[in-house]
């Protein structure tokens, strides 16, 4: 790779490089991404500007996200090479394009997990329709392959929430992911997993001898950010808390 970057920043999007929602949170955000109604949903504010400015002029940006590939391709970001997607289950080269030796990786799996899927989501709505609460349930495409389940409050009621997330930790088999951070719940099988395919991106794609970093705001993302060199995470998330805690914890003997 001539001229390749020799600083790789494996990045979570949501809440890291940007601010998911669909109003600012802070003044002079501009909105960035739009979902498939053309609704927008994610802003960038003025210090994500700064930072995302000062990480395009030292590193080849790989944004490392659950959502699908389709979704990454409506945001208003400068990114159009390479990309992890839909939870792991897409790695994008250099040209923007699935890679085959990735997609060949996951599709046996990926075909055999999907009538479990098929059945956690059915079960999901029941429990919603029977409770009456109003969420979003849906499985999550990318190039042709159910990925993943995810269901999101309407509401933005995040007990509700918690009602199901709970009832789907139940139901999965071993070796399950049930993740949950603030008003998103996703489940998804065992061969996928943003750690696993940074895993071979590392291996097979980062040139020898480059540096990588991962970057990730919810707990979830600290396995594929422990795949990487260094590990950064933003202010007010589920790893800062996490990761100040922990060290209080131990600066108290534990206590």
């Amino acid at each position: 790779m001539k001229n390749a970057k020799q600083i790789f920043l494996l990045a979570d999007v949501d809440d890291n490089l940007i601010d998911s929602g669909r109003e600012p949170k802070v003044p002079g955000a501009k909105p960035v991404a739009w979902d498939n109604k053309g609704e927008v949903c994610g802003f960038l504010t003025p210090k994500q500007q700064v930072m995302l400015d000062w990480f395009r002029a030292g590193c080849e940006v790989v944004p490392t996200t659950a959502r699908s590939t389709d979704a990454m391709r409506r945001f208003k970001l400068p990114f159009r090479r390479y990309a992890i997607t839909a939870f792991g289950g897409t790695v994008l080269g250099a040209n923007g394009q699935p890679l085959s030796k990735w997609r060949q990786h996951v599709e046996a799996p990926a075909q055999a997990a999907q009538p479990v899927l098929a059945e956690l989501l059915a079960l999901v709505k029941r429990e919603a329709s029977a409770a009456s609460i109003d969420a979003r349930c849906v499985l999550l495409n990318d190039y042709g392959i159910d990925m993943f389940l995810s269901v999101k409050h309407n509401s933005r009621n995040l007990e509700e929430l918690s009602a199901l997330h709970a009832v789907l930790v139940e139901a999965v088999e071993a070796g399950w992911t049930v993740h949950k951070n603030g008003n998103f719940v996703a489940v998804y099988p065992p061969y996928l997993g943003k750690e696993k395919a940074a895993r071979w991106f590392i291996d097979n794609v980062v040139p020898k001898g480059a540096v990588t970093i991962g970057m990730g705001d919810s707990l979830t993302d600290a396995a594929f950010m422990g795949e990487c060199d260094y590990v950064l995470f933003p202010k007010r998330t589920q790893n800062s808390r996490a990761f100040l805690e922990g060290i209080k914890a131990m600066a108290n003997g534990g206590k």
